[in-house]
C-alpha cells in the first residue's frame, strides 16, 4: 500500500514538475491545496484494497 502511495505522489510531483506553472512554496494556499487534492485519504481504505486484490487475481 505505501508503495501505490509513494508512486502516486512522485507522479504528481513529477507532472507538477513537467508544467509551466511557477514552483509552489510549501506555505502558500495554492500548495496546500495541491496537496489536498493529490493525496489519497488513508483512512478508510477497503474499497481501494478489494479493488488491488481483484487486479492480483487476474
Amino acid at each position: 500500500m505505501k508503495r501505490i502511495l509513494g508512486v502516486l505522489l512522485m507522479s504528481v510531483i513529477l507532472a507538477c514538475s513537467m508544467t509551466s506553472e511557477p514552483s509552489f512554496e510549501r506555505d502558500s494556499d495554492n500548495y496546500q491545496e495541491m496537496v489536498k487534492s493529490a493525496l489519497v485519504d488513508t483512512g478508510n481504505n477497503y474499497r481501494l484494497k478489494t479493488v488491488i486484490e481483484k487486479i492480483k487475481k487476474r
